[in-house]
């Protein structure tokens, strides 16, 4: 019966695709895609053990696209050459009846009397001692922000720092920089690299400057 009910499933599906077929070689476009590999790959057991000539013949569409496509030299690379159903393969009589019930024996609880366990003594609480953690050390601020809390600046390097990656001329946001700068807040210093091979690209080359 369960047999039966999966052919007739597989029927109702084919019949879907038999008149998606009826127009086409292929289930998408022109030429095989990853449609046509998931479908063939699906009926390839059905077709070869369980869907016999008669059962074939209601879906004339789909056996001419599925021949097509697994007669091709890259299907049969990976699947091999399909032999069609002739005669259906047969359940072994009582196959799933003996299998039902093994499976309820397994289901089936065990009437095991549990073992009694032995009762554990009664440990008594050991009392945790409180201790006074170390005070954590007062965290020393860098002398720069000391500097900047009470002699604030008013040069700010993000805003800057906009002003030169948007700008479109360099002279131009060089002249807004020496308009922008404290001299009593910043310094400006020169560094002169030794490799040539550190200067390829700009971004990393400015980026080589870590403070000191």
């Amino acid at each position: 019966q369960l047999t039966n009910k999966a052919k007739g499933d597989l029927a109702k599906s084919l019949a879907i695709l038999e008149a998606h077929m009826a127009t086409r070689t292929y289930v998408v476009g022109h030429k095989v895609t990853l449609a046509d590999i998931t479908l063939v790959s699906a009926l390839v057991y059905p077709f070869k053990f369980v869907a016999d000539a008669s059962y074939r013949a209601a879906f004339p569409n789909v056996m001419r696209w599925f021949n097509t496509c697994v007669n091709q030299s890259q299907f049969e690379s990976v699947i091999g050459k399909v032999v069609l159903c002739e005669t259906p393969l047969a359940v072994p009589a009582g196959g799933a009846a003996a299998g039902d019930k093994k499976e309820k024996m397994e289901k089936a609880p065990k009437a095991e009397k549990k073992a009694e366990k032995p009762k554990e003594e009664k440990k008594p609480k050991v009392v945790e001692e409180d201790f006074d953690e170390p005070a954590p050390a007062p965290k020393v601020e860098h002398p720069f922000k000391i500097m900047d809390k009470t002699n604030p600046t008013p040069f700010s390097m993000d805003a800057w720092k906009k002003i030169y990656s948007n700008c479109s001329d360099y002279h131009d946001a060089m002249k807004q920089f020496f308009e922008l700068y404290d001299s009593n807040g910043w310094s400006i210093w020169r560094g002169d690299y030794q490799y040539d091979s550190e200067l390829r690209v700009l971004f990393m080359t400015s980026n080589l400057i870590g403070g000191f």
